[in-house]
């Protein structure tokens, strides 16, 4: 996955056209999936774990870093700075014989991040050696003066990180005053 690489004017799950916009800000991205450890049938994915997030062609492919890497970053574009942002993200890899953790960093005004066990023996439901049912959050995220947020993509245990889906919230910012 190229450095620079661009994407603008993404569509709303309605279907509906949005300013916001996702640039690859770093390089050591790679592109996975269906034919190494992606979530798909016969394993899911499953409305009943992961609600909206269970969309086949979604879940059965990824954005991954690896150790040698570290971390991989992109940037949101195009928000709108009366607005907060939820960033909602699931990554999957089926491996047995490790655990890996990824851990999402967003940067905008502030700073928040969260971790994610994507793979590893009984990581998911049943016994699945992949994440198959967990979605991590960072919520409240405030753009920064440009109408950006990052969000790097961090290995935080074994071998890689993983990025399958990424689902951008936004709702009206009410200041406090404060």
């Amino acid at each position: 996955v190229a450095n620079g690489l661009t994407l603008n004017n993404l569509v709303s799950t309605n279907n509906a056209a949005s300013s916001i916009g996702i640039q690859i800000t770093s390089t050591g991205w790679g592109a996975n999936g269906r034919l190494f450890g992606g979530l798909f049938s016969t394993n899911g994915p499953l409305a009943a774990l992961l609600g909206r997030f269970a969309i086949e062609t979604a879940t059965e492919d990824f954005f991954y870093v690896d150790a040698a890497s570290v971390s991989g970053s992109l940037k949101l574009t195009g928000l709108d700075t009366n607005y907060l942002y939820n960033l909602r993200m699931f990554g999957t890899r089926v491996v047995s014989n490790q655990v890996r953790r990824t851990e999402y960093i967003a940067r905008g005004r502030t700073t928040q991040s969260v971790v994610l066990v994507t793979s590893g023996a009984n990581t998911g439901e049943n016994g699945y050696a992949g994440n198959n049912a967990n979605i991590s959050s960072l919520n409240g995220l405030q753009p920064n003066a440009s109408g950006e947020i990052s969000l790097e993509v961090k290995v935080a245990a074994g071998d890689f990180a993983y990025l399958g889906v990424l689902e951008i919230q936004e709702a009206p910012w009410v200041s406090t005053g404060a």
